[in-house]
Protein backbone atom coordinates (compact mmCIF):
# COMPACT_ATOMS: atom_id res chain seq x y z
CA UNK A 1 0.00 0.00 0.00
CA UNK A 2 1.39 3.47 -0.82
CA UNK A 3 2.90 5.60 1.89
CA UNK A 4 1.29 8.74 3.30
CA UNK A 5 3.52 10.91 1.13
CA UNK A 6 2.21 9.37 -2.09
CA UNK A 7 -1.44 9.78 -1.09
CA UNK A 8 -0.91 13.31 0.13
CA UNK A 9 0.43 14.61 -3.15
CA UNK A 10 -3.10 14.73 -4.55
CA UNK A 11 -4.10 17.13 -1.83
CA UNK A 12 -7.44 17.42 -0.06
CA UNK A 13 -10.45 16.13 -1.98
CA UNK A 14 -13.89 14.65 -1.37
CA UNK A 15 -12.59 11.29 -0.10
CA UNK A 16 -9.51 12.73 1.59
CA UNK A 17 -10.55 16.01 3.21
CA UNK A 18 -7.44 16.30 5.39
CA UNK A 19 -5.05 15.29 2.59
CA UNK A 20 -3.48 12.71 4.91
CA UNK A 21 -4.93 9.39 3.72
CA UNK A 22 -2.76 7.08 1.62
CA UNK A 23 -3.86 6.59 -1.99
CA UNK A 24 -5.11 3.04 -1.34
CA UNK A 25 -7.44 4.22 1.42
CA UNK A 26 -8.69 7.07 -0.77
CA UNK A 27 -9.60 4.51 -3.43
CA UNK A 28 -11.23 2.23 -0.88
CA UNK A 29 -13.30 5.15 0.47
CA UNK A 30 -14.35 6.01 -3.07
CA UNK A 31 -15.38 2.43 -3.84
CA UNK A 32 -17.31 1.97 -0.60
CA UNK A 33 -19.12 5.32 -0.81
CA UNK A 34 -19.67 5.51 -4.55
CA UNK A 35 -23.30 6.68 -4.17
CA UNK A 36 -21.90 10.05 -3.14
CA UNK A 37 -19.20 10.12 -5.80
CA UNK A 38 -18.29 13.57 -7.11
CA UNK A 39 -18.31 14.73 -10.75
CA UNK A 40 -21.62 13.01 -11.62
CA UNK A 41 -19.93 9.66 -12.13
CA UNK A 42 -22.04 6.75 -13.34
CA UNK A 43 -23.05 4.52 -10.48
CA UNK A 44 -23.40 0.77 -10.83
CA UNK A 45 -26.62 0.46 -8.88
CA UNK A 46 -29.00 2.63 -6.92
CA UNK A 47 -30.40 -0.29 -4.93
CA UNK A 48 -29.93 0.49 -1.18
CA UNK A 49 -29.00 -3.15 -0.43
CA UNK A 50 -26.17 -3.06 -2.96
CA UNK A 51 -24.93 0.33 -1.86
CA UNK A 52 -24.17 -0.97 1.60
CA UNK A 53 -21.97 -3.82 0.34
CA UNK A 54 -18.46 -2.80 -0.70
CA UNK A 55 -17.85 -3.27 -4.41
CA UNK A 56 -15.11 -5.82 -3.79
CA UNK A 57 -17.71 -8.22 -2.42
CA UNK A 58 -20.30 -7.52 -5.14
CA UNK A 59 -18.08 -8.76 -7.96
CA UNK A 60 -16.57 -11.83 -6.38
CA UNK A 61 -17.20 -14.85 -8.59
CA UNK A 62 -18.07 -18.27 -7.33
CA UNK A 63 -15.63 -21.13 -7.81
CA UNK A 64 -17.83 -22.56 -10.55
CA UNK A 65 -17.85 -19.23 -12.42
CA UNK A 66 -14.05 -19.04 -12.13
CA UNK A 67 -13.70 -22.55 -13.56
CA UNK A 68 -16.05 -21.69 -16.44
CA UNK A 69 -14.15 -18.48 -17.22
CA UNK A 70 -10.81 -20.33 -17.08
CA UNK A 71 -12.16 -23.06 -19.35
CA UNK A 72 -13.38 -20.47 -21.85
CA UNK A 73 -9.97 -18.80 -21.87
CA UNK A 74 -8.28 -22.15 -22.48
CA UNK A 75 -10.66 -22.91 -25.38
CA UNK A 76 -10.09 -19.47 -26.90
CA UNK A 77 -6.30 -19.79 -26.66
CA UNK A 78 -6.30 -23.36 -28.02
CA UNK A 79 -8.61 -22.38 -30.89
CA UNK A 80 -6.40 -19.42 -31.77
CA UNK A 81 -3.29 -21.61 -31.82
CA UNK A 82 -4.97 -24.28 -33.97
CA UNK A 83 -6.29 -21.70 -36.43
CA UNK A 84 -2.86 -20.07 -36.66
CA UNK A 85 -1.21 -23.41 -37.45
CA UNK A 86 -3.82 -24.27 -40.07
CA UNK A 87 -3.47 -20.83 -41.65
CA UNK A 88 0.33 -21.22 -41.75
CA UNK A 89 0.11 -24.56 -43.59
CA UNK A 90 -2.56 -23.25 -45.96
CA UNK A 91 -0.46 -20.20 -46.90
CA UNK A 92 2.68 -22.34 -47.22
CA UNK A 93 0.87 -24.86 -49.44
CA UNK A 94 -0.65 -22.11 -51.58
CA UNK A 95 2.75 -20.49 -52.11
CA UNK A 96 4.26 -23.85 -53.11
CA UNK A 97 1.43 -24.53 -55.59
CA UNK A 98 1.73 -21.04 -57.10
CA UNK A 99 5.50 -21.31 -57.54
CA UNK A 100 5.18 -24.83 -58.98
CA UNK A 101 2.60 -23.52 -61.47
CA UNK A 102 4.95 -20.67 -62.48
CA UNK A 103 7.78 -23.20 -62.75
CA UNK A 104 5.69 -25.40 -65.06
CA UNK A 105 5.11 -22.37 -67.30
CA UNK A 106 8.88 -21.68 -67.43
CA UNK A 107 9.59 -25.36 -68.18
CA UNK A 108 7.14 -25.27 -71.12
CA UNK A 109 8.94 -22.20 -72.49
CA UNK A 110 12.35 -23.89 -72.06
CA UNK A 111 11.17 -27.03 -73.87
CA UNK A 112 9.63 -24.95 -76.67
CA UNK A 113 12.92 -23.02 -77.00
CA UNK A 114 14.86 -26.34 -77.11
CA UNK A 115 12.62 -27.69 -79.91
CA UNK A 116 12.90 -24.48 -81.92
CA UNK A 117 16.65 -23.72 -81.48
CA UNK A 118 18.00 -27.25 -80.70
CA UNK A 119 19.76 -26.02 -77.56
CA UNK A 120 18.93 -24.90 -74.04
CA UNK A 121 18.56 -21.20 -73.29
CA UNK A 122 21.51 -19.63 -71.44
CA UNK A 123 19.24 -17.79 -69.01
CA UNK A 124 15.56 -17.05 -68.42
CA UNK A 125 15.75 -13.69 -70.22
CA UNK A 126 16.36 -15.57 -73.47
CA UNK A 127 12.88 -17.13 -73.26
CA UNK A 128 11.18 -13.92 -72.15
CA UNK A 129 11.02 -14.56 -68.40
CA UNK A 130 12.25 -11.74 -66.19
CA UNK A 131 14.62 -13.01 -63.51
CA UNK A 132 13.64 -11.85 -60.03
CA UNK A 133 15.64 -11.48 -56.85
CA UNK A 134 13.01 -11.96 -54.15
CA UNK A 135 11.44 -14.76 -52.13
CA UNK A 136 9.34 -15.92 -55.10
CA UNK A 137 12.26 -16.15 -57.54
CA UNK A 138 12.66 -19.12 -59.85
CA UNK A 139 16.23 -20.26 -60.44
CA UNK A 140 17.28 -21.80 -63.76
CA UNK A 141 20.55 -23.70 -64.04
CA UNK A 142 21.98 -25.44 -67.13
CA UNK A 143 23.85 -28.58 -65.98
CA UNK A 144 25.08 -29.85 -69.36
CA UNK A 145 24.04 -29.65 -73.02
CA UNK A 146 20.84 -31.62 -72.43
CA UNK A 147 19.97 -31.20 -68.75
CA UNK A 148 18.76 -28.31 -66.62
CA UNK A 149 17.04 -27.58 -63.34
CA UNK A 150 14.40 -25.07 -62.31
CA UNK A 151 14.08 -24.49 -58.57
CA UNK A 152 12.62 -22.21 -55.95
CA UNK A 153 13.26 -21.74 -52.24
CA UNK A 154 10.57 -22.68 -49.74
CA UNK A 155 12.72 -21.88 -46.70
CA UNK A 156 16.38 -21.55 -45.81
CA UNK A 157 16.96 -25.30 -45.74
CA UNK A 158 14.22 -26.52 -48.09
CA UNK A 159 13.87 -26.04 -51.82
CA UNK A 160 11.86 -27.68 -54.56
CA UNK A 161 13.67 -28.51 -57.80
CA UNK A 162 12.54 -29.69 -61.24
CA UNK A 163 15.06 -32.04 -62.88
CA UNK A 164 14.92 -32.33 -66.67
CA UNK A 165 16.39 -35.86 -66.64
CA UNK A 166 13.41 -37.26 -64.68
CA UNK A 167 10.92 -34.54 -65.64
CA UNK A 168 9.71 -34.39 -62.02
CA UNK A 169 9.70 -31.94 -59.11
CA UNK A 170 11.76 -33.23 -56.20
CA UNK A 171 12.49 -31.92 -52.72
CA UNK A 172 16.07 -30.85 -52.16
CA UNK A 173 19.11 -31.01 -54.41
CA UNK A 174 20.77 -33.94 -56.17
CA UNK A 175 23.19 -34.50 -59.02
CA UNK A 176 21.86 -34.98 -62.56
CA UNK A 177 21.85 -38.65 -63.59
Amino acid sequence: MPSDNVGAEFGPNYFNPDGKLPLGEQFQNYMERRQTAPNNQILLSEDPKTLQVPIRQQFQFSRKQNIIMTTKRIYIIASTIILSILLFFFVKGKRERDLTRRGENVIERIEFFRMKHHRLPKNLNEIGVIEEENSNALYYDVRNDTSYTVSFMMSIDYNKTYYSDTKKWENGYREIK
